[in-house]
């Protein structure tokens, strides 16, 4: 994603972009290596990569360096990674 198109958007602006308008602004390539993204830029709950069963490697990736993760910026909001046994048992 271009950083031109990760302006802050609200919970309303989001809700009024088209799911086209949605895509193409959270537009994610499938194929990249997830350790060479900055941690700061994952997005594991993109649909994108469930549909490409792509997630795996992410979660690895997240167990490994932050298991309690927070995605600031998504198309659906921020979000936690809670991504290990015990830390979800004590969430």
């Amino acid at each position: 994603m271009s950083e031109a198109s990760r302006e802050d958007l609200s919970q309303a602006e989001r809700m009024r972009l088209s799911n086209k308008e949605t895509w193409e602004k959270w537009a994610v390539d499938v194929d990249q290596d997830p350790w060479s993204i900055p941690l700061e830029k994952f997005n594991i709950g993109h649909p994108a990569l469930w549909e490409a069963n792509k997630t795996l490697p992410y979660f690895d990736r997240l167990r490994a360096e932050d298991p309690v993760h927070y995605t600031e910026d998504s198309q659906f909001g921020p979000y936690w990674n809670i991504t290990k046994y015990q830390d979800i048992m004590y969430v």
